[in-house]
């Protein structure tokens, strides 16, 4: 038979495209998801090897839901052969006692004893310690000396066979399928160089093609089920449309149904020892009474030492902190939390051996002393807005949230971020899960009232660099400010290219107010404008009137350059001049002064804002400007004064912003208001670029 080299191609054509067919089934495929699901299912066929090898030194935090509880299921595990005990499972289920457990093995089979069910449930597994391996069920450490008995005899486990996925690899042949749901999965391996622990898998359930998978994030990768059937997917999950400066909740309002309005986060983060946070909230009212936060508490009944768990929490003019039990009134800081408007910034660490807790760099709590000793666990989830207590949520806020972070030790669990999500539901996306929590309760926040102005702001890649360089960024006079993460204090120094779009009167381009002591004005302008005053600067009190501001008015349409400082009471000015037709600077003039009636030290919380004053926590004093180079120097031990910020403006996205080149990282706005951006992009290139011909 005579074959022609047509169809030599065709044959050849044909048997790539089944293999190519076949491969996909069996191995990943590069690059991010088309979408993220809420699950994926595994019905009883399906399995993924996770190219992971079985051996001590892994630990897994699991959050998967069983559909079936009966049986011999595994869901990560491993063994050598089906005739020796060389197990290795971080996770299994198994129907014994008349209950489905949640199961383990090391070297031998082992049972914590703890019924799991058909309900979702967080699974941490930690063989990283040969001596004491930990599973935890929800939060409850569930080895005990007499389960732990298991592993007796087995010293380190190092497996030929990699760990999969909804089945067991028993000498490379998957047994023992799982059925249940999976919500989200990490792999970490001890480094035995650090001592810490790399995380190697993070999966996250996605569809790719049309397929049910798990996304890894870690990898960059799609893992499919490596048998012959496909996952079974959730639903889509919403993406953000835009984010927002922050959302409120309405806690003092009431239903159609009049029924208080009950608006929560449910974080689905346990809470117990080792978890730590940092929240960004403003209070809303005046309050009498307990408000939760970020908290929890297993029951209002019972032991009151076995119960509360606030990471963030006031009680009328007091923040509070909680570990089992309420510290001691010594132990407490009072901070004013009632007032309206207030904005804190809360940090908590509640780990075993040594809590603490700050309120805008005051501790409640001292660091290093432990308020218990006990490992403690609610088996209840964090809630934001609220407390959470079993199944209810009490001592509700009325509160705007503008950021939160909760970790487990060093691992960070959630980012959380105040956005609009692509189903108009308002929530919180978290960049761990790359998930939109929204409301607990059937009342939603409302996009409309509850939620700050929209940003447009894309979802910025951890470092990633900007897109394109542009020659200035410009604020819209009514709501736009960036946050520059300078502390008003003494000893800082400010460089500035810049331009008004409008005539400014009583407008900030750069400072902050901290409030009155006394009879006297905490003012930190590095540079504002009045119709008095002219260019001004203010340390505290203004400088005298003789010597406040140069004599030039702002003109609209010509660049000035702008160079600040305020250091207490030694070395204050601040130096105007401006470009002409022939792209010269010209001098306006300086102003040098002491200020006598307020010498300072000044120290302040607050930081400096561009494009408006932070007054107390709130922007205001808007100034609509444009900014084309911005430089913040800070002044050193020994008196020198070193470049902190140097900002570019860039865009990313799409989205105009500031691009830090001290810290390499991105500013953004900060309001509610638009901004605008510079003509002339170019790309974005870190230092200079050398081509080798």
């Amino acid at each position: 038979m005579h074959i022609t080299d047509s169809k030599v191609k065709l044959l050849v054509s044909l048997l790539g495209a089944v293999v190519g067919i076949l491969a996909v089934r069996a191995e990943t495929v590069s690059g991010e998801p088309d979408a993220y699901l809420d699950y994926i299912e595994a019905t009883g066929t399906q399995y993924i090897d996770t190219g992971v090898q079985a051996e001590t030194g892994l630990k897994a935090r699991i959050d998967v839901q069983w559909t079936v509880a009966s049986g011999d299921m595994g869901f990560l595990g491993a063994r050598e052969s089906a005739s020796t005990e060389s197990r290795f499972f971080l996770y299994h289920g198994n129907y014994n006692s008349s209950k489905f457990q949640a199961s383990f093995g090391y070297g031998a089979f082992g049972r914590t004893g703890v019924g799991v069910g058909t309900y979702r449930h967080e699974i941490v597994s930690d063989f990283t310690d040969n001596s004491a391996i930990q599973i935890y069920v929800n939060g409850s450490n569930t080895l005990t000396a007499a389960n732990q008995a298991t592993r007796a005899g087995y010293g380190p486990i190092a497996l030929t066979r990699n760990l999969y996925l909804f089945a067991v690899n028993i000498g490379g042949t998957p047994n023992y399928y799982g059925k249940c749901k999976l919500y989200e999965l990490k792999i970490f391996r001890k480094n035995d160089q650090t001592g810490k622990l790399d995380l190697i898998r993070h999966y996250l359930p996605c569809k790719k093609n049309d397929r049910a998978a798990l996304y890894d994030k870690v990898e960059d990768k799609i893992y499919f089920s490596d048998s012959g059937t496909d996952l079974s997917a959730g639903s889509e999950l919403p993406t953000p449309r835009e984010f927002v400066e922050w959302i409120e909740s309405d806690a003092n309002t009431k239903g159609s149904d009049g029924k208080p309005i009950v608006q929560y986060i449910d974080t689905r983060v346990i809470g117990k020892s080792g978890i730590r946070s940092a929240v960004d909230v403003m209070l809303r009212n005046d309050y009498s009474g307990d408000h939760g936060i970020l908290a929890c508490r297993k029951t209002n009944s019972g032991d009151e030492k076995e119960s509360r768990f606030y990471l963030a929490y006031f009680y009328e003019s007091v923040f509070r902190y909680a570990y089992m039990e309420l510290p001691a009134t010594n132990e407490i800081v009072k901070v004013s939390s009632t007032k309206t408007n207030g904005r804190y910034f809360i940090e908590s660490d509640l780990s075993l051996t040594n809590q603490s807790v700050k309120v805008n760099g005051t501790e409640i709590h001292k660091e290093g002393v432990a308020h218990s000793n006990e490992y403690f666990n609610t088996e209840t989830p964090l809630s934001l807005f609220g407390m959470r207590e079993g199944n209810g949520i009490k001592a509700r806020t009325l509160m705007r949230l503008y950021s939160c972070k909760i970790w487990d030790g060093d691992e960070l669990l959630r980012d959380f971020a105040p956005c609009v999500a692509s189903n108009g539901r308002v929530g919180l996306y978290d960049s761990v899960t790359r998930r939109v929590f929204t409301n607990g309760s059937p009342y939603d926040f409302d996009p409309v009232s509850d939620v700050g102005g929209c940003t447009n702001i894309p979802e910025i890649a951890e470092g990633a660099l900007p897109q394109y360089k542009i020659d200035y960024i410009e604020s819209d006079g009514t709501n736009v400010y960036f946050d520059l993460g300078i502390t008003a204090k003494d000893g800082v120094e400010m460089e500035a290219e810049m331009e008004w779009v409008t005539v400014p009167d009583d407008n900030t381009f750069v400072g902050a107010y901290d409030g009155l002591t006394g009879n006297k004005h905490r003012r930190f302008y590095l540079l504002q404008y009045s119709s008095s005053r002219k260019y001004h600067f203010g340390y505290a009190d203004d400088l005298g009137s003789a010597n406040t501001g140069t004599a030039v008015a702002a003109t609209t349409g010509v660049k000035y350059y702008v160079t600040t400082r305020l250091d207490g009471d030694r070395s204050q000015f601040i130096s105007v001049k401006h470009k002409d037709g022939n792209g010269s600077w010209v001098w306006d003039g300086n102003v040098n002064g002491r200020n006598t009636t307020f010498p300072g030290p000044f120290t302040s919380d607050r930081s400096i804002y561009l494009f408006a004053r932070n007054n107390q926590g709130v922007a205001d004093l808007f100034s609509q400007a444009r900014v084309y180079k911005l430089k913040i120097r800070e002044k050193q031990g020994d008196g020198s004064y070193k470049l902190v910020r140097d900002f570019v403006p860039v865009k990313y996205g799409g989205v105009a912003m500031l691009w830090d080149k001290v810290s390499e990282t991105f500013f953004r706005n900060k309001g509610h208001g638009s901004v605008t951006s510079g003509v002339h992009e170019r790309p974005f290139f870190v230092g200079s670029r050398i081509i080798i011909r």
